[in-house]
Parts: structure tokens; sequence; C-alpha cells
């Protein structure tokens, strides 16, 4: 009877000590599967001073290339653009044809699509204040300024010139810089066209003639750039409003 007893309480305790052992190594599985994929280190988390870094682009007059560079400093594209045909000089007003140094920002972006439209707000509320109001109240009107700018027959051989290509960045002196950028809005006032609005500044544009401009100096201060580029920069949001822009021969 003892014996039948011990055997009883024997595969009782022996049951327990099973079942107790099932439950802790399912409890352990969640440990070891983190023990295998640790957390990825803090260090190697986008750093938060980069997320929101603007675009810059740099463009070297003596080489006649822009290069982009994107939020952590790094070059992600470099393309051949056309320059001022006043040389390698200091810019000293907006009709000598040269292509100013320094550190300049977007002030302006004029395209083919009226969505991507975009202007300094302040210089939006000072000529809503002017005779070119109609043009600064929205993205359409931008438009309109654009097509008024592309139909300036320059040449003088009574065409619309299209000069300005599927868009115009413009740009300003950046605050710590005095760079000859331009008087901004006026009329036109060659070859006989008067009252015809345009944005009169140094900017990046398209050309017509982009198989003789782009790679030359050509322009009379601005900056040509190949279209399939200029729909990257405004299409992607590299370029907008306080873009820096720096020109040098470097």
């Amino acid at each position: 009877m003892a014996k039948t007893i011990y055997y009883i309480l024997f595969s009782f305790v022996m049951l327990n000590l099973i079942g107790l052992s099932g439950c802790t190594s399912e409890e352990r599985q969640p440990e070891l599967q983190t023990s295998q994929n640790p957390p990825i280190p803090v260090s190697n988390s986008p750093k938060p001073e980069l997320e929101n870094k603007p675009f810059t682009l740099h463009i070297n007059r003596a080489s006649k290339q822009m290069t982009i560079i994107d939020k952590n400093g790094a070059e992600v594209m470099k393309v051949p653009i056309g320059i001022g045909r006043g040389g390698l000089k200091p810019k000293r007003d907006m009709m000598d044809l040269v292509t100013p140094t320094g550190e300049l920002v977007v002030d302006l972006i004029l395209y083919q699509q009226e969505t991507f439209n975009q202007v300094n707000p302040k210089l939006q509320e000072k000529y809503l204040q002017s005779e070119f109001r109609e043009f600064f109240g929205d993205k359409q009107g931008l438009k309109n300024l654009f097509n008024k700018m592309n139909s300036i027959d320059f040449d003088g051989n009574k065409q619309p010139d299209q000069s300005y290509g599927i868009a115009y960045i413009g740009l300003n002196s950046a605050p710590s810089n005095t760079v000859v950028t331009g008087p901004k809005m006026r009329y036109a006032d060659w070859q006989g066209v008067t009252k015809t609005p345009y944005w009169f500044s140094i900017a990046l544009h398209g050309t017509p003639r982009e198989n003789t401009d782009i790679g030359a100096s050509n322009s009379g201060g601005c900056i040509h750039v190949q279209q399939t580029i200029l729909k990257k920069l405004i299409e992607n949001g590299i370029v907008n409003i306080g873009t820096k822009v720096i020109i040098s021969d470097n």
C-alpha cells in the first residue's frame, strides 16, 4: 500500500515539473528573439538637424556646371549650364551681361504648370499694392506673368522668343551679400515693345536653343538650364523659395 502511494506521489510531482518547464520555455521565447534582433542603435538613426535641411545649388561659372547638393551635403547631380556673355568679371549692373558671383536665394518660381508657382511673400505683398497686382493674387496670375514674359520679342523678328523655356527661377541677393540681381518687376522696352510686364532679374531659366546655349556664354547674365533639369528641380521640390544658390569660379 505504501509503495502504491509512493508511485502516485512521484507521478504527480513529475507531471507538475513537466508543466512548469513548458510554461517557462514559452515565456523565454520572446527574450531569445529580442537578443537575436537587438534594436537599432540611436547613433544610426537619422540626425534631426539634417531632416529639414534644404538643397543647395552651386554654379561654377568657369566650368559652366551646376552641382546639386542634397540635405546631407552630398553631391547628387552635376549638369552643364550656360552663363552670361559678359565673361568672368564682377557684375556691376544688370546691363553688363555678366553672371554675378556670390550667395543668392530663390525668390520666384514661374513654371509651365501653375501649381508649382511660388513667390516670396514679402514681394507678393509689395506687388499686390502696385500696377502689377493682377499677377500676384494666385498661382494662375504668376502663370499669366510667365506667359507674358515668354511672349516678348527681344530679337525684333516680330515673333515671341519663348526665351525662358518651361521655367524661370528668379534669384535675389542673400541678406549677407549685395549681389546685383535686378529691379524685379518692370515693363519691357526693347524693339518698340512697351507695357509688357516681366520679372527682370538674374535667374535660372530655360532656353529654346539648348544645343547652342548650354555649356556656352550666350545669356544676358542669367543661367541657362536644360529643360529636363528644370523639370526635376521644380517638380521634385529641390528648389523652393529661399533655396540657396552659390555662384563662383571654382
